[in-house]
């Protein structure tokens, strides 16, 4: 999993937090009365268990590196059923579907010319 350093204006945002060693991690609040440790999070242990950990805006764990607060990213797809003619995919006209099963039976319902599966991949 990539992950990129820990910024608290994407934490305010909603951008998904883990652990550097991947245990995800839900923020409780970020304006505890505490000048050192403002944060304070529920981290996610194997077993399924929530253990509160307090943290200072840039994140890290002082005791432990490993949990370190760090964001994900998630890579994602989506598929286009695009027309092609005269050689060339028309993407302005392409209907977007979020799994390849729905994509390919929207372009076997189609009767006329040529249409394709696009694959497009991204990370969030």
């Amino acid at each position: 999993m990539e992950t990129q350093s820990f910024s608290l204006d994407l934490a305010k945002q909603g951008k998904k937090v883990i652990t550097k060693c991947g245990f995800p991690v839900r923020i409780i609040c970020f304006d505890r009365k505490d000048p050192v440790r403002p944060i304070v999070a529920l981290v996610t242990m194997p077993d399924g268990r929530e253990e509160t950990y307090y943290y200072p805006p840039n994140g890290r764990n002082i005791d432990n590196d490993n949990y370190t607060l760090v964001h994900s990213y998630e890579e994602r797809e989506l598929y286009v059923v695009c027309p092609f003619r005269c050689g060339l995919l028309v993407t302005s006209e392409g209907i977007s579907y979020r799994n390849y099963d729905d994509a390919a039976k929207a372009a076997e319902l189609k009767k006329e010319g040529i249409w394709v599966i696009v694959k497009q991949t991204w990370k969030e």
